[in-house]
């Protein structure tokens, strides 16, 4: 039985929601000072903002939906305790 692979085709809107994404990263890591106030919360970041952000699950994202915003990011920021633990 030959294998079926099906291959998915990169649309120009996917390639602009993944730059949109690594753009937003990479402001985020230029200035983390933007998240300090959400410690401990899920936050959704589309074009250099917050959208939405909850203390709650990820399911907080629901304010922020992608076809609304394309290219989202959902992160959690750690509390500062959280931040200073040693992971394994």
């Amino acid at each position: 039985m030959a294998d079926t692979v099906e291959q998915t085709r990169l649309t120009s809107e996917m390639l602009d929601a993944m730059d949109s994404g690594e753009r937003d990263d990479r402001w985020l890591q230029e200035h983390p000072e933007v998240l300090a106030p959400h410690r401990g919360q899920w936050v959704v970041v589309h074009g250099r903002r917050i959208v939405a952000h909850s203390a709650e699950t990820p399911d907080g994202a629901q304010a922020a939906p992608a076809a609304k915003y394309p290219g989202t990011l959902l992160l959690y920021v750690p509390t500062e305790e959280e931040a200073r633990a040693v992971h394994i």
